[in-house]
């Protein structure tokens, strides 16, 4: 559900659903709407003239039964959710998704709902509440700065699209706007920015304060961060010197303490026997947790397009995996794989290892023997993590694959350059992107009988002549090995290339990024670029849809350093830049 891909078929395998209990998971059984909206993936219009709906039944008693609850059943009652929101959330989403630009605009669009049929227009008040709720919620979103008025317009910012679309409400929107711009004078601490995202009830009520006679305990003597790392200017400071505490400061205090402690890699049932008495189940750590992540993650991408330190950027996006986890951020490629048997605990076991291996490490677990991980892992969970390294790389690889083919499939780009580049092999390959380059109108050109040693292909660029070498690892699940790429820099012998490019299938391990990277920062004569096969095919794609024009793919072959990545993709003058 959600998904609007250019589906055919849609097959819904089971009725009932794993739902939240107390106490853990239960199943429920999916509604009709539930049904009719994931079977409607099927055949979406616009992009599809018919699709098929299948629902699977055992036996012919549950056929007749999921017939005529499904297909002859009745869609239960649709009620708007608007009117559960804080109607000041409603219009900055509004304004922020472009959907009106002024307040007239506004109130048309929210008469145009059906929270205004079945609500407003009821027992709501009608049109001249929404006006009148409308005139007010504007101005509090000026007030935010998240929203500003432009030639008599209004206008969100960079930061307030950012944190609407990541479906952060408007007061928190606000609270971190309002770090992120202090932090241009003092950069925020992990405690304080912890702070920041624990203050609102968006990541929950708990754990709470504990109450000893009709009042709440102030929880600073015992279960608060000590401040010693936080900003001497900043709300966690402020706070923590109050002679008393509200009830929103005791619990903002306790959930950062709380993430503090989960960050660090405590274990769950320690966490949860620490704050014994609030609230603080293992479930509801995991979920404070993820709320946390959630906001971080909208506060960094924030941070990225505001231009603050890029460092600063960096550091919450990785505070966020940690909280999203619970692991250090090195972790997360492994936390995400969620293999069986293997718990959070032994991930971390890896981690602190002092073998002088980094035994976290994908490309590292899959080089390793099995004796290397004795007393961390059993050797049975050695072999369900390395294989999940590999499913899960050609998982990723093949939805990269399948995205890039049906985009191919709505533009006059032939489908066989997208699919040569990831299934052909040898002189094959180097021929598909020798064809991908001619394709989009690039001036390449492919020597069939080079020496030994020598590039694959030359393209022709106003500046001077890019030499290009194509390689690809044994399977699809291994990156390419530095020692394999680090050929390309002896190639070309006398032609003096403008650039060295390496194009690697599936892409390139983590030493040879970093050598690259090094090579970029250079100001001598070297030069390399690494493109892993899913960028090249991305990049043709773009031309082929007229969102990239080959001369921006030319100038980058060009001209840029390093690896390239699906933002530098943007436009050409960004990457180089």
């Amino acid at each position: 559900m959600g998904v609007n891909l250019p589906s055919d078929v849609v097959i819904v395998a089971d009725s009932r659903r794993v739902v939240p209990i107390r106490g853990g998971w239960g199943q429920a059984q999916m509604s009709v709407a539930e049904y009719r909206n994931a079977a409607g993936r099927a055949g979406r219009l616009g992009q599809r003239t018919a699709g098929l709906a299948v629902l699977l039944a055992e036996t012919v008693v549950e056929h007749h039964q999921l017939v005529n609850a499904y297909l002859l059943g009745r869609v239960e009652p649709v009620r708007s959710q608007i009117p559960r929101r804080p109607f000041a959330d409603v219009v900055f989403n509004v304004l922020s998704a472009g959907l009106a630009d002024d307040a007239p605009g506004v109130v048309q669009f929210m008469t145009a709902t059906l929270a205004y049929r079945t609500f407003y227009e009821r027992m709501g008040g009608g049109l001249t509440a929404v006006e009148q709720g409308v005139t007010r919620a504007v101005t509090q979103c000026l007030e935010t700065g998240l929203i500003v008025r432009e030639d008599g317009l209004l206008r969100p910012t960079q930061a307030g699209k950012v944190f609407a679309s990541a479906g952060v409400p408007m007061a928190p929107s606000t609270r971190l706007a309002g770090l992120l711009e202090s932090a241009g004078r003092v950069r925020p601490s992990r405690q304080d920015l912890l702070f920041e995202v624990a203050w609102g009830d968006e990541t929950g009520e708990r754990p709470w304060p504990r109450r000893e006679r009709g009042h709440e305990l102030d929880p600073r003597p015992d279960l608060v961060p000590d401040g010693a790392g936080c900003s001497s200017d900043s709300r966690l400071a402020a706070t923590l010197a109050e002679p008393r505490l509200t009830s929103l400061e005791a619990r903002a205090l306790l959930k950062t303490r709380c993430l503090m402690e989960w960050i660090s890699g405590a274990s769950l049932r320690g966490i949860s026997r620490q704050f014994s008495g609030h609230g603080a189940a293992p479930s509801r750590v995991q979920e404070l947790g993820k709320n946390a992540a959630w906001l971080l993650g909208a506060l960094a991408s924030a941070a990225e397009v505001r231009d603050l330190n890029a460092d600063l950027a960096a550091e919450i996006n990785d505070l966020a995996i940690e909280a999203r986890y619970g692991l250090p951020a090195p972790l997360a490629p492994l936390g995400r794989l969620h293999v069986p048997g293997i718990s959070r605990d032994a991930l971390l076991r890896l981690y602190r290892n002092d073998r002088g291996v980094e035994l976290y490490d994908t490309e590292v677990i899959l080089d390793a023997a099995t004796e290397a991980f004795d007393g961390l892992l059993t050797p049975l969970q050695v072999a369900r993590l390395k294989q999940a390294i590999l499913d899960e790389a050609e998982e990723s690889l093949r939805r990269r694959r399948a995205g890039q083919v049906a985009r191919a499939e709505q533009t006059a780009l032939p489908v066989r350059l997208i699919e040569d580049l990831y299934t052909a092999t040898g002189g094959g390959l180097e021929q598909a992107v020798t064809d991908a380059l001619i394709y989009v109108g690039l001036s390449a050109t492919r020597l069939v009988r080079q020496p030994s040693g020598e590039e694959d292909i030359q393209l022709t660029h106003p500046t001077g002549t890019v030499v290009i070498s194509v390689t690809a690892s044994q399977g699809d699940a291994r990156p390419v090995k530095w020692s394999k790429v680090r050929e390309v820099l002896g190639t070309g012998a006398g032609l003096n290339p403008v650039n060295y490019v390496c194009v690697g299938r599936p892409g390139f391990e983590s030493l040879a990024e970093r050598r690259a990277g090094e090579i970029a920062r250079e100001t001598g004569p070297r030069r390399l670029l690494l493109v892993p096969i899913t960028m090249l095919a991305e990049a043709l794609v773009r031309c082929g849809e007229g969102s990239m024009h080959a001369d921006d793919l030319g100038d980058l072959l060009a001209m840029a350093r390093g690896i390239l990545r699906g933002e530098d993709l943007k436009s050409s003058s960004q990457a180089i830049s």
